[in-house]
């Protein structure tokens, strides 16, 4: 997790929920960066369930400070290959307070 002091200008974040948010992960994962935003009081922390491709072995889990904050992911370990959240890592915050948007870098 890399903390930030404010979030790149133009992006929309999605608002977590707690039994599982999917985060469109079609596009390439060494492009990609999931921002996070926890407006809570508190730290918290997101678990991103492991995909179900053959690297998907375990679920991880960062805290998550209060602000700002981006983390990058190998799409091989937690990207879902099939099932309703086919092309979607699939993210679970601790609280509704933590909000997500995934930008790709060209």
């Amino acid at each position: 997790i890399t903390k930030m002091n404010e979030a790149p200008k133009g992006f929309s974040f999605v608002a977590g929920v707690v039994a599982g948010t999917p985060l469109d992960f079609t596009g390439r994962d060494d492009k990609t960066i999931i921002l996070m935003n926890n407006t809570g009081s508190g730290a918290g922390t997101v678990t991103f369930t492991k995909g179900t491709g053959i690297q998907g072995v375990a679920d991880a889990t960062f805290e998550v400070p209060v602000g700002f904050s981006a983390v990058t992911l190998d799409s091989g370990f937690f990207k879902q290959m099939n099932g309703t959240n086919k092309g979607c890592v699939v993210a679970k915050p601790s609280a509704t307070t933590i909000a997500f948007a995934v930008i790709e870098n060209d």
